[in-house]
């Protein structure tokens, strides 16, 4: 007969293991309802170490979990923490602040439950919030420490598997299940959006991560497949497993596997979300097969997407007002509907709501929304000029200058810039400057942290020497015009609003000088500087 250890640990669990798991064995008190009191920090940070590339939508991810804790998890705000770009040294200190919170309602006699949720980037072996870092053994530590009776964590960072590998989490192992008659409930859960050694994936179409998204989806009540109401720990992660899995692998070529540690004791199911009781909600049956998108009244935020099938009805739990539902047929049709949602009540959609759209950017290419997120960047710079002068025996002249650069969401840039140098020699000529404008086109792109830039620009330029000593006679003030072409290549670092470029470029000059007509000069060009970009929809 085969014997069980007194002590129960379950290890990585892909989603079907993970069922089977969870039938073999009590995860967890049904307690964690309205007598528990729950805390929760929500903490979400675009900027990791100053060499990291920034991030987009993290701060959408943790404004979209807040908001759903707050709604549907019976959070309540006062013990809810929203923490965007926070230090390290600020999530430890909520920690504590909820830790002391959860300690007295104990002394009150009530279960205490916490959730840490966290969106940015991550090493190895650290969160990073900003330039300071949450070691994975230290939050382990405290989640393994910590006295409150249920403590769960939902990280969404590259390597974030790493934050269990070290417990025996692995993909596709055989697990061990140790049962004993305990009933206790405590214990925590981590989960994590990719394995150690992956990269957890952002989408433009999705407005955030996908991990995120697939579990906001979940606890809306898209995961919800016993029909109760309620939104499980279990159904929440086999949701979010399976749709992160499925789309990564599918759309962007990158597979990402959530990964799950748990060591809880008790009975029964830990309950996330609540979606029927006493709450508004959108209900969409079947019209046509699909995938479907629900967004705010605006358009600017995706807060659930679903899979229509024939023959069922979608029902997600949504504070009242106004939303927009799209359908995208697998052949790239998009439909839409409009809603307004009342308060503590269920609005039902017909086919007759729909209509059909046709959307600027195709959805293949992410670009789902009819307002796309910052179509045009605009970047406006000042910098120091060096270059070749058209003069024989003039030193190269230094000079200042303004650009102005408007970018495409795809690349594309024009620009046009001003710019005048100066330079004197005391034996060919004294006091030479010019002044200058020219336009042109270009092309960004991101490579890691940087952006590289190449581009073609044509001018039109005046030349100016103030004196020529023919026989110490001055002449008055020689000018010529000029035209340029050349071509640049740059880089650029970003940061936040503001950043720092530096280019190089060459090409060619034709002048007029009275004695000899046109001229062609070869033209070089380095430029250095700063700027400051905002964008326009």
């Amino acid at each position: 007969m085969r014997r069980f250890n007194r002590e129960r640990r379950c290890r990585f669990l892909t989603p079907s293991v993970f069922g089977l798991c969870s039938m073999v064995m009590f995860l967890f008190s049904a307690r964690v309802l309205a007598d528990t009191a729950r805390f929760a920090l929500v903490a979400g940070n675009n900027q990791g170490n100053e060499h990291r590339e920034t991030l987009r939508y993290t701060h959408r991810d943790a404004r979209k979990m807040f908001d759903l804790l707050t709604q549907l998890g019976r959070f309540k705000k006062d013990n809810t923490v929203l923490l965007l770009e926070g230090s390290a040294k600020e999530f430890w200190q909520q920690l504590k602040s909820l830790e002391a919170k959860a300690a007295a309602a104990q002394q009150a006699g009530q279960d205490t439950m916490l959730l840490i949720y966290y969106s940015g980037h991550a090493a190895e072996s650290a969160l990073e919030l900003g330039n300071s870092l949450v070691k994975f053994s230290d939050l382990r530590r405290f989640l393994e420490r910590s006295p409150m009776q249920v403590r769960l964590a939902f990280v969404d960072s590259c390597h974030s598997g790493q934050l269990i590998a070290s417990k025996g989490a692995r993909r596709g192992a055989e697990f061990k299940i140790n049962v004993n008659d305990e009933i206790s409930s405590s214990g925590y859960a981590i989960i994590t959006s990719s394995a150690q050694n992956e990269l957890s994936q952002e989408s433009r179409e999705l407005r955030g991560a996908f991990f995120t998204h697939y579990l906001a989806s979940a606890l809306r009540g898209n995961a919800d497949t016993s029909n109760d109401g309620k939104v499980t720990l279990q159904e929440a992660y086999k949701y979010a497993y399976a749709q992160t899995l499925a789309q990564t692998s599918g759309n962007i070529g990158v597979s990402q596997h959530p990964m799950y540690h748990f060591q809880l004791k008790g009975k029964g199911e830990i309950v996330l979300t609540h979606t029927r009781k006493a709450y508004s909600a959108l209900e969409i049956p079947f019209i046509e097969d699909g995938r479907i998108l629900l967004l705010d009244g605006i358009g600017e935020e995706v807060l659930a997407e679903a899979e229509a099938r024939r023959n069922e009805r979608i029902r997600l739990s949504v504070p009242p007002g106004p939303y927009i539902v799209y359908i995208i047929k697998k052949s790239g049709a998009v439909r839409i509907a409009e809603a307004d949602v009342l308060p503590r009540e269920t609005t039902t959609l017909t086919p007759d709501d729909f209509s059909t759209t046709t959307l600027k950017d195709a959805v293949s290419k992410g670009g789902l929304f009819r307002t796309p997120e910052y179509t045009w960047r605009h970047r406006a710079g000042i910098f120091t000029l060096l270059r070749s002068t058209p003069l024989n025996g003039v030193d190269p002249p230094w000079g200042v200058g303004l650009h102005y650069r408007l970018t495409h969401a795809t690349g594309i840039q024009p620009a046009i810039r001003v710019f005048t140098t100066r330079s004197a020699h005391e034996e060919t000529a004294r006091k030479y400057y010019d002044v200058a404008i020219s336009a042109g086109i270009g092309y960004l792109f991101n490579v890691n942290f940087l952006q590289l830039r190449f581009e073609l620009l044509i001018g039109y330029e005046h030349m100016f020497q103030d004196e020529t000593p023919h026989s110490n006679v001055v002449v008055g003030r020689p000018h010529s015009s000029a035209f340029s072409g050349i071509g640049t290549v740059g880089i650029e670092v970003p940061l936040a609003m503001v950043y720092l470029f530096a280019d190089v470029g060459a090409g060619g000059r034709i002048y007029q000088i009275a004695s000899e007509g046109w001229r062609p000069r070869f033209e070089f060009q380095a430029i250095a500087g700063a700027g400051f970009s905002w964008g326009t929809q």
